[in-house]
């Protein structure tokens, strides 16, 4: 497979195939993913890292409103993220 580099706006409007990995960048290096509803990525994923089933992954998303499509999230939790998300450790 060919790796495509896109431009943000662009990117945002395509969304990668069933089972493909995507890299991605973080604060200190860059990070190796799939989206969160992909079992077949999530399974290449598992296999390209060798991870054990039960060991979950991180969850990266792009803005802190969408926590709640993941979690539950009190009105107290909230107010913390509010104050404190974005921050030097997300």
């Amino acid at each position: 497979m060919v790796p495509r580099v896109l431009p943000a706006d662009r990117a945002r409007q395509l969304a990668p195939p069933p089972g493909a990995l995507l890299v991605f960048p973080t604060d200190t290096v860059y990070g190796i993913g799939v989206r969160a509803h992909d079992a077949a990525g999530i399974a290449a994923l598992r296999a390209l890292k060798a991870r054990p089933r039960p060991q979950p992954f991180s969850l990266h998303l792009g803005r802190t409103d969408e926590v709640s499509r993941y979690a539950e999230v009190s009105a107290r939790q909230a107010r913390w993220q509010a104050r404190l998300v974005p921050g030097p450790y997300t």
